[in-house]
């Protein structure tokens, strides 16, 4: 830290500043991250958004279009997942606010082309990290969109390692690791999801990570994670799991699975609407590399 660190307030600031990236040249988010220090003088990490969206998104949620982009941070040492958004604490819930089926323009308005937007938080103050040394694989999703993922070293003491939350109810035919017949094939370093049934009570959700993703040693610690995510399009909650990565699955240099999306991600109050559009935005991370985004539609 230098003797006079970046301070960062407690509320998100909705504009660009010196510290925040270039304004992305095709639809993207992006973010840099700054060790700053929080107004009571603590610690922290600041992160500035940049982000280009496709119209559509201001369609669906007007000016809150910043406020509908998920933070997500996993814990590199266990996997737990720590997620918020860039909205003050008193801000109207996003799924009251957002309009899930807009209709086309009336003939001669305009529509938006495009929304360029910039944010910047306290990381560990929006997302309630922990106050302890931890790193974290950090990345921006809303919907069909994540940016590139970063590793986010946050400052602090020493501290016990937080557990990771099981999962109720979760039993081994919800989530397995096998090779299956709906198995994708995935190449490179890349982690491929795939949808194979579509049924309301039973979404099945088959993933792969690549070879090359698994061919380094581990790095310290050497317990290794599997994080799978999702996000409710109406509900606007993200629900997670993260499973350890088995020992065999490494040294075969195959690492395939497969869950079922509501048993294991579908809480109580997750799928907040019973009409069109039921839709979850589904993501997977091991080893800080991660998907591409999956939309299951039910």
């Amino acid at each position: 830290m230098s003797s006079s660190p970046l301070v960062i307030g407690g509320t998100p600031v909705y504009r660009r500043l010196p510290e925040s990236p270039p304004p992305p040249e095709s639809f993207a988010l992006d973010f840099a991250v700054q060790p700053a220090s929080s107004q009571a003088g603590e610690d922290t990490v600041a992160l500035f958004a940049a982000t280009l969206l496709p119209g559509r998104y201001a369609d669906i949620y007007g000016g809150r279009a910043t406020g509908a982009v998920k933070i997500v941070a996993i814990d590199t040492r266990n996997g737990r997942v720590y997620q918020g958004q860039p909205e003050r604490d008193d801000a109207v819930p996003l799924a009251v606010a957002m309009n899930a089926q807009p209709a086309p323009p009336r003939p001669g308005v305009a529509r938006i082309e495009a929304l360029e937007t910039y944010f910047a938080v306290d990381l560990r103050r929006q997302l309630s990290l922990p106050p302890t040394a931890a790193s974290y694989v950090v990345f921006l999703w809303l919907d069909e969109m994540t940016s590139a993922v970063r590793i986010v070293q946050l400052p602090g003491p020493e501290g016990a390692l937080p557990p990771v939350l099981p999962s109720a109810g979760v039993t081994d035919e919800d989530f397995r690791f096998r090779r299956a017949e709906g198995t994708p094939p995935a190449a490179g370093v890349e982690i491929v999801l795939q949808q194979r049934s579509a049924a309301p009570e039973a979404i099945r959700i088959y993933g792969a990570a690549a070879p090359a993703l698994l061919a380094a040693a581990p790095q310290p610690p050497a317990t290794e994670y599997l994080t799978v995510m999702a996000l409710d399009y109406r509900s606007r909650a993200l629900d997670w799991w993260s499973y350890q990565v088995p020992e065999q699955a490494r040294l075969a240099g195959e690492l395939a699975f497969d869950f079922d999306l509501l048993t294991l991600l579908g809480g109580s109050g997750w799928l907040a609407a019973t009409q069109p559009p039921r839709k979850a935005f589904v993501l997977a991370s091991a080893r800080g590399a991660l998907s591409r985004v999956l939309t299951a539609e039910f």
